[in-house]
């Protein structure tokens, strides 16, 4: 997550922290900044990261545009 390591929680939260958004989008930021030092403590590539931010963005964007859709076309 964006200020506790995913690795060093329970196994519980762990679970919900690896699934959220907020995960590779801290990790591609961090990546992006820090550079190679950055890099180095997360698992996969910056690229990864950000492609993962951008289908987690670009997924919740479909969804609420969706329901706005839908809710504004009832009128």
């Amino acid at each position: 997550m964006a200020y506790v390591p995913v690795g060093s929680m329970p196994s519980v939260v762990k679970a919900f922290g690896e699934v959220q958004p907020i995960t590779p989008l801290s990790h591609a930021v961090r990546g992006l900044f820090m550079g190679p030092d950055g890099e180095a403590l997360a698992e996969h590539s910056t690229a990864y990261y950000t492609g993962l931010s951008l289908i987690w963005a670009a997924a919740i964007f479909v969804v609420f545009g969706l329901l706005a859709i839908w809710r504004f076309t009832r009128r």
